[in-house]
């Protein structure tokens, strides 16, 4: 991921650092806390201003908001995620 952060910011001429980086899915062998604190160590050096996730369950949002708040949150009624009663929180 740190790589392909890295490739973009190189591939994006003129452009010094990502806008929004979004995390579209969580990999489920490795922690939320681990990916979102390489994220995060990506906008502390400024190469990315916010950070986002997408397709989590609440109890993932609330573990990587204890590391750093996601800027940007995708919500979808994804029945492998518990569908609508995901949303409760």
């Amino acid at each position: 991921m740190l790589r392909s952060i890295s490739h973009c910011v190189a591939r994006l001429k003129g452009t010094k650092r990502i806008d929004l980086y979004e995390c579209a899915r969580v990999d489920k062998d490795v922690p939320i806390e681990e990916t979102v604190k390489a994220i995060a160590n990506c906008v502390e050096s400024g190469e990315i201003d916010f950070i986002g996730l997408s397709e989590a369950r609440a109890e993932t949002l609330r573990r990587a908001h204890a590391v750093r708040f996601p800027s940007f949150f995708l919500v979808g009624m994804f029945m492998h995620l518990g569908g609508p009663s995901n949303c409760s929180d």
